[in-house]
């Protein structure tokens, strides 16, 4: 954990070494150009600064270890897609999230762009996209027909495609498609998305994709409480690279949209609003015009106002009776609506960027919550955990301070020897220095000595019993705590419970050694434990990932 912390440290402390050994010399020479060549050098030293600072940045960030010093789009989204595969098992991410972060990374790559069209149930969003694709292509209907995301994008042949919350696919004839979506709409069992396939060109590109959302107003969005805010259209929002709202003029106060329009505006997704004109609009139009047109012009004051949004008033569906009227309205057609999105797409480049780096973005974000969510919701178990292994390997350190065991946070324990072992040494010494004595005065001085070996074994006695009153107080202490706590299994304690006194030190030395390495064992097979340290770890690689995506922003 601390290893590029501690290599990033010796980087910097190298290059301070290497600057005061430039430094030194000129600063104990006397004169008055000394401080001009140390502001000399401290211009330098700021220049290779800048320069080496990403460098020390690539030492301590993992993400731009993996990334490089220069990280393109494509790889930080390929890297954040690795991220969410890796972590989906381990934090039970749901399987839309692992899908939606591999197909931004994709479609960055294949530069495709996704139109989303919002708006309340039965405003003509499905009449829309069908007009502009020149075919019914989209679920329409006067009911409640669009129950999911429905995804149009040119394929080598027609083909239907249910894509299913668990990331299970499913194909069916084309003919199945409202039918299907029918029975969908008052059930709870629904696919996350359609994806109908066509051989036509969709907007000119086969790299276009038209995405017909959920409406509001509709019985599911009632019933489970979905509106234009619900999590499939949030989630559209953020992978959506043009915005086309929707509306027809009975429900043009938009109030329900106002969340998403700041979502658009605050994105910069450049936002279309459609004014659908149908028969109620051409009878209240010769009846009450003046009025109709306030409210319709208060509807678009809003989309410019939030969004930004360029508004059109276009009778989408081709009806004799509201053609007459709208040409004496002076409105505008699907066809002009089509060329000004052609338009818009000749930037594709920078579209294409923008939509992943808000995808992404706003997909980091997403985890970032789940994964704050996780830690929430474990960090009483694991703080509790984290209390009895720090009591555990303090009890630890207490042993190996008597067995003379040098403490570190390594957990593997040196034994260094002490105490009995360093008294032998000296005893033998003193024995080898007395007999030399002896034999130089004759035996004078071998009294002296018997009566200093005496003194010897006894103070040497007196320490192996002190040791041992010692090491059974500790080493009871730490049978204790091992009892009181969850993480020591009864095997482990009982091993702990009949060490005899008489045990060579090495062998307590590896018993409080194979505890640290079992405590830590047991930490790790506790699931919320693994939970937490997964979500810590998932946190803040994507708070360093989302700085990297803010350069492309």
């Amino acid at each position: 954990m601390f290893g590029p912390i501690v290599e990033a440290f010796s980087v910097v402390l190298r290059w301070l070494t290497t600057i005061w050994e430039l430094v030194e010399p000129i600063l104990s020479v006397e004169g008055p150009w000394r401080w001009s060549v140390v502001g000399a050098l401290a211009i330098l030293v700021i220049v290779v600064w800048k320069k080496r600072r990403r460098k020390l940045a690539l030492v301590v960030s993992p993400v731009l270890r993996a990334l490089g010093p220069s990280p393109t789009l494509s790889a930080a989204s390929d890297y954040l897609a690795g991220l969410v595969t890796e972590y989906s098992s381990a934090m039970q991410l749901p399987p839309h999230l692992a899908l939606a972060t591999a197909a931004t990374a994709q479609d960055l790559k294949d530069e495709t762009l996704r139109l989303y069209f919002f708006g309340h149930q039965n405003a003509g969003k499905s009449s829309l996209v069908n007009a502009l694709l020149g075919a019914s292509l989209s679920p329409k209907d006067p009911g409640k027909l669009t129950a999911c995301l429905v995804r149009v994008k040119y394929g080598p042949e027609p083909r239907l495609t249910f894509r299913w919350e668990n990331g299970t696919e499913e194909t069916a004839p084309f003919s199945a498609l409202e039918k299907r979506m029918a029975r969908w709409a008052e059930s709870t069992q629904r696919p996350r998305e359609v994806i109908v396939e066509t051989p036509r060109e969709i907007l000119g590109t086969r790299n276009t994709e038209l995405v017909d959302s959920p409406g509001t107003g509709s019985a599911w969005s009632e019933e489970f409480e979905k509106s234009i805010e619900d999590e499939l259209v949030t989630l559209a929002v953020r992978s959506a690279a043009v915005a086309i709202v929707v509306y027809r003029y009975e429900t043009s106060e938009l109030e329900a949209h106002d969340r998403l329009l700041r979502q658009l505006g605050g994105n910069k997704i450049p936002t279309f609003g459609v004014c659908n004109l149908d028969p109620n609009w051409a009878s209240e139009y010769q009846v009450n015009r003046r009025n109709l047109e306030k409210v319709i012009d208060r509807a678009e004051g809003r989309l410019r106002e939030l969004a930004r949004a360029r508004c059109y008033r276009i009778p989408v569906e081709d009806r004799t009776e509201v053609l007459a009227v709208a040409k004496q309205a002076d409105t505008q057609t699907v066809e002009l609506l089509r060329n000004d999105l052609i338009a818009l797409m000749k930037d594709r480049r920078n579209l294409v960027v923008r939509q992943a780096v808000i995808g992404s973005r706003s997909m980091i974000d997403d985890l970032l919550q789940v994964a704050h969510l996780q830690i929430e919701s474990n960090y009483p178990l694991v703080e509790r955990l984290e209390q009895e292994k720090v009591s555990i390997f303090n009890g630890i350190a207490a042993v190996k301070s008597v067995l003379g065991i040098e403490v570190d946070q390594s957990y593997t324990g040196t034994y260094v020897g002490a105490g009995i072992g360093g008294a032998a040494g000296l005893w033998g010494a003193a024995t080898t220095a007395a007999t030399a004595l002896t034999v130089a005065t004759g035996g004078l001085i071998l009294g002296l000595a018997a009566i200093g070996a005496g003194i010897g074994l006894a103070v040497d006695a007196k320490r192996k019993r002190d040791f041992k009153k010692r090491l059974r107080k500790v080493w009871e202490e730490l049978q204790q705590i091992c009892r009181n706590t969850t993480l020591v299994r009864r095997a482990v304690i009982k091993t702990l419970a009949t060490a005899p006194d008489s045990m060579p030190r090495q062998q307590y030395a590896k018993l409080v050694i194979d505890l640290e390495l079992h405590v830590l064992e047991s930490l790790g097979q506790v699931p919320e434990y693994r939970m937490y340290s997964s979500s810590k770890e998932l946190e803040s690689t994507l708070k360093e990932l989302r700085l990297v995506f803010g350069r492309f922003a």
